[in-house]
């Protein structure tokens, strides 16, 4: 950057913060106390330190590439809020955590089925859950609760996860399998599916009839690494 484009960019960003300053003072009645100035003097000095750590952010993931050429452009945030520049920078920061989820997701899924109709997936880590997991509203593949409903769901239960991605109607299904003694200890011992749960988080009675032949891939998978 030429320091001719460092003024553009600090003047641009000066504009912003002013509008923004302006839309909370409004929001807030500030603007019509005009008898208590030092008083929204302090309260508009400490937004601006926000802004600025907002700003100092936005650099960061600017840097990082994470941003398209139009995001990265900073003359296009004269025209949010800063509410809405902030909901951009949570979207931004998950777009650096999905990365690392799918670089991490390798480590943690294991192809058992394929064929023209259906790919059946074990999952086995949370960073894999939530990588294949995505545009789900699964629990098990939230990324802002940090894994915590991965270890409640699944490995304090000892349960197993597989994900079945039906490619004729582009969605997914989580199948949880359980142990017996969570389950049903009438079927000789061996590791069963327990839930069935659609993208939207619905729990089914079972499987699309369609795809209750594939059921024994995943009883068979689980079993065997069971050791059953």
């Amino acid at each position: 950057m030429t320091f001719g484009q460092f003024l553009i960019t600090e003047s641009i960003w000066d504009d912003i913060k002013e509008k923004w300053w302006s839309q909370a003072a409004r929001a807030s009645g500030a603007m019509a106390v005009s008898d208590k100035r030092r008083d929204v003097s302090i309260w508009k000095t400490r937004f601006f330190s926000m802004y600025e750590e907002d700003l100092q952010e936005f650099k960061r993931l600017k840097s990082l590439r994470v941003l398209t050429p139009e995001e990265a452009d900073i003359s296009n945030l004269v025209n949010i809020s800063h509410r809405e520049f902030q909901d951009k920078i949570t979207e931004w920061r998950r777009r650096i955590t999905m990365k690392q989820m799918k670089r991490d997701s390798k480590k943690g899924a294991k192809k058992i089925f394929e064929d023209d109709n259906v790919l059946i997936m074990q999952i086995t880590t949370w960073e894999a859950s939530c990588y294949y997991g995505r545009e789900t509203k699964w629990c098990i593949s939230s990324i802002d609760d940090e894994g915590a409903a991965w270890n409640s769901e699944v490995s304090d239960q000892d349960a197993m996860v597989y994900f079945m991605f039906d490619k004729i109607k582009k969605t997914k299904y989580a199948i949880l399998v359980y142990p017996p003694e969570l389950r049903d200890q009438g079927r000789g011992g061996f590791y069963t599916i327990g839930s069935v749960w659609n993208a939207n988080d619905v729990e089914l009675n079972s499987l699309p009839r369609r795809f209750e032949l594939y059921k024994e891939y995943i009883i068979k998978d689980a079993n065997e690494i069971k050791g059953f």
